[in-house]
């Protein structure tokens, strides 16, 4: 009796395997946590990309100079952006469809990664200031002496 259960389970694991190796997409989802159909996230990425891309082209800033570039980055920022937004769709209201949050966290994610972005260059600009007014305390005679070589 017992060998036939452990055959028996054996066996079973061996299918789930096989059906997990055959289907990626199901392990794919469930690595970045979405807990709605496949097909909902799918088309609400999908969505969410378009509306990116729209809203890239309706921007009065947009660089042609460097169109590739925002082309690629507004794809990975709406992907980014709409991903989170149904994760917290789904949570918060489960009788939304997700895809109305991300094709809207798609559409905004242009403007979502302009102000990071701004923030980002705040925080490091005042992250260079602190950095100089540590060193200068740690070495204060080594600004000093550069000055006065430049000087003479």
């Amino acid at each position: 009796m017992k060998e036939t259960l452990q055959a028996a389970a054996g066996k079973a694991a061996a299918t789930t395997a096989g059906d997990f190796s055959r289907d990626w997409i199901t392990p794919l989802l469930a690595g970045l946590g979405v807990t709605f159909s496949g097909a909902e996230w799918i088309g609400g990425v999908l969505l969410a990309i378009t509306g990116g891309i729209i809203a890239a082209r309706f921007d009065t800033g947009f660089d042609t100079r460097h169109e590739r570039q925002a082309f690629w980055l507004t794809i990975l920022a709406a992907f980014l952006v709409a991903h989170l937004a149904g994760l917290l769709s789904h949570a918060i209201r489960p009788e939304l469809p997700p895809q109305i949050a991300m094709v809207a966290g798609g559409f905004g994610s242009r403007f979502v990664i302009r102000f990071l972005l701004r923030g980002l260059y705040r925080f490091e600009s005042r992250g260079d200031e602190a950095a100089d007014r540590i060193f200068d305390r740690a070495f204060p005679g080594s600004d000093s002496s550069d000055d006065e070589k430049s000087a003479k």
